[in-house]
């Protein structure tokens, strides 16, 4: 029967009857072979006009997902029939003409949809607002793979994007962002209809979006197409979960640079996809650490029966997914499903994000939700603290996947800092309090940053103070940093990989942090130590003692406020105390406990540290005489001496 379907629409659409062929090719319009219709043809006020040489044809309409079924009007002399339409939003939509009853693709029209029962074709209108804009910058590929199932038993094909620098960096390797197809679309559909590969070249030459590699698995586990809250559903998202596990990541991970961490593995998909995504994500949990549902969800049955565990223990959960995300349309069929798997998370404690939007189950969603999530995954959290510094290199601060519980201040553009200077020197830096936030210093470690150095502080990235509940730290962090660093220097792949000088590193830190520093100053790979506003004098503190300046071995900085500074005294002591390595005490009468860190760019204390750091790790010579002789004529209120130089 389908056969015979599609050949009386080939017929109509060709102006062929089998009965009357013969007798009226002399009198019925006709298009020669090298002859063409324009379909679609969009004007530049938005308008567009769909074609179709349908000479025989009693009855043409349009069929689309910006209007409802509209007649075309055909011209009785050339059998075409025509229609003009003004899409309200310039996007990207599927539509086919209806001939006779019979819906078929536009023949003219090079862009189709591919799904596994209507065979659409695909109106592309230019629109520079959307992502999908093909635009003049490097693009990334889309490899088409081949590999063979052994859950399914036959042969299977994906699709891969990579960024547009994957071939130029051979050593680095990226993560895996899974996009999977919804109910009857196949694996190019993410492709020729969601317009992955353009989405993902401008969020991420924008900035807006990691690097990373997408894969687009074809979601037909061939067992029909089931409601996704029918049992059947379950069935065929168990074995799309067995198809990822031991098919598809296997295929992926074993022909591209992949990096394998839960942490750099996402999933996500559309309408069944996003079932499939949800399930997969949930059972797979050592192996996906971020979900993302489009117009998808799994039933509380399906929670209470195969994830028991993950709803009833939220803490768990919340631990284990840094995303779970939902996105819907108000008129989408799947509407109530969306948001009854919502209350249920919400009920339990599940931390997710949720998106609600116009419109239906529509491919122009689909679209939107990608643009919307994948900034959102593998995404180093950051910001420009006053104006990226005022040194020659644009700051920022940001988190490090790698390095959690730290917080990264670094030239924005480090490989035109290294050219200019050489390999970055690094900056371990404790906070006051021995607490996990550096905000309050971030003017100051900013400022060092701007100047061609890293900076690697304890705590995690903060927007603002006091966004977040503050903890206590422990002294081993440091080290923990600095181990860090020296394994950034040998990593190939690693984005610091030939930018840090392992030769080069200092530890500071002020107030507790400043003990926490003295414990960890022992360290033969620090070359030199600044302690702020701190001193052990003759007491014990996060680990540091008076016993713990006998391990100094390198050049060491004090700075104090004056006689208010609760610190003052004790660092006194320890400048006398020192006599196996150079020291100097610099000391701010006026400043307090508090210095200056706080005051733009850190004020007076960052400028001091700056210089004794450009001394000591990048060679200035010309900084000694502001400690040794000592020239104060920027450091108005400060007093300084040194010994053992």
């Amino acid at each position: 029967m389908k056969k015979i379907f599609f050949l009386t629409a080939w017929m109509a659409v060709c102006g062929l009857s089998m009965t009357q062929a013969q007798e009226t090719q002399n009198r019925t319009p006709r298009m020669e072979w090298f002859e063409s219709v324009k379909s679609p043809e969009i004007s530049p006020e938005g308008d567009v006009t769909f074609r179709l040489f349908a000479p025989q044809a009693k009855k043409v309409e349009l069929s689309s997902q910006f209007c409802p079924n509209t007649p075309m009007v055909k011209d009785e002399a050339s059998g075409l029939w025509k229609v003009t339409l003004h899409p309200e939003v310039a996007d990207i939509y599927p539509y086919n003409f209806v001939v006779d009853g019979q819906q078929v693709s536009d023949p003219n029209n090079k862009e189709v949809f591919p799904n596994e029962l209507f065979k659409a074709s695909l109106l592309v209108m230019p629109n520079p607002d959307m992502l999908y804009t093909e635009r003049n910058i490097p693009h990334g590929k889309v490899h088409y793979c081949n590999y063979y199932s052994t859950v399914l038993k036959e042969n299977r094909r994906l699709l891969v994007y990579t960024p547009a620098d994957y071939d130029r960096d051979a050593q680095r390797h990226y993560p895996v962002f899974y996009l999977v197809s919804g109910t009857t679309d196949t694996e190019e559909t993410w492709y020729k209809a969601g317009r992955t590969n353009d989405i993902m070249d401008n969020l991420i030459l924008s900035g807006k979006a990691n690097k990373m590699i997408v894969v687009m698995p074809y979601g037909n586990m061939n067992t029909g197409n089931p409601r996704p809250s029918s049992p059947e559903a379950t069935k065929c998202y168990e074995i799309f979960s067995q198809e990822m596990k031991e098919c598809i990541m296997p295929y992926v991970e074993k022909n591209f640079r992949t990096k394998t961490e839960r942490e750099n593995r996402a999933i996500a998909g559309f309408s069944r996809g996003g079932g499939e995504a949800l399930y997969t994500a949930f059972r797979l949990s050592d192996q996906f650490a971020s979900v993302c549902a489009y117009s998808a969800y799994l039933t509380n049955e399906v929670y209470e029966q195969q994830f028991g565990d993950l709803i009833n223990h939220p803490d768990k959960t919340n631990d284990l997914y840094r995303l779970i995300w939902f996105g819907v349309g108000s008129s989408d069929f799947l509407l109530e499903g969306v948001h009854t798997n919502e209350a249920l998370f919400q009920q339990k404690g599940i931390r997710f994000e949720q998106f609600d939007t116009t419109g239906g189950h529509t491919w122009m969603n689909a679209r939107k939700f990608l643009g919307l999530t994948a900034p959102k995954l593998f995404k180093v959290q950051s910001k420009v603290v006053e104006e990226g510094g005022a040194g020659a290199y644009k700051a920022v601060v940001e988190s490090e996947e790698t390095l959690p519980g730290f917080t990264i201040y670094r030239p924005q553009d480090m490989s035109a800092a290294v050219k200019a200077e050489g390999k970055l020197p690094v900056l371990l830096f404790a906070n006051g309090a021995c607490m996990d936030s550096s905000v309050g210093y971030e003017n100051m470690l900013n400022h060092i940053a701007s100047h061609g150095y890293m900076v690697v502080a304890i705590g995690e990235l903060q927007q603002k103070q006091f966004d977040r509940n503050e903890n206590s730290t422990q002294s081993e962090m440091l080290d923990e940093a600095l181990q860090w660093v020296l394994r950034q220097t040998k990593t190939k792949g690693s984005k610091y990989y030939g930018l840090l000088d392992p030769k080069k590193i200092a530890a500071g830190g002020h107030s507790c942090g400043g003990a926490q520093t003295l414990y960890n100053c022992g360290n033969p790979n620090i070359k030199t130590c600044i302690i702020f506003n701190a001193g052990m004098g003759k007491m014990s503190m996060a680990g540091a003692s008076p016993a713990s300046l006998l391990n100094l071995h390198q050049p060491i900085l004090y700075m104090t406020g004056g006689t208010t500074d609760v610190a003052y005294q004790n660092a006194q002591i320890d400048y006398e105390s020192i006599s196996k390595v150079p020291v100097v005490l610099a000391d701010n009468t006026q400043s307090g406990h508090g210095g200056t860190y706080g005051q733009p760019h850190g004020g007076s204390n960052a400028v001091l540290a700056l210089r004794w750091l450009d001394w000591q790790l990048k060679g200035k010579k010309a900084n000694a005489s502001t400690f040794l002789k000592p020239d104060l004529t920027d450091f108005d209120g400060w007093t300084i001496k040194s010994k053992g130089f």
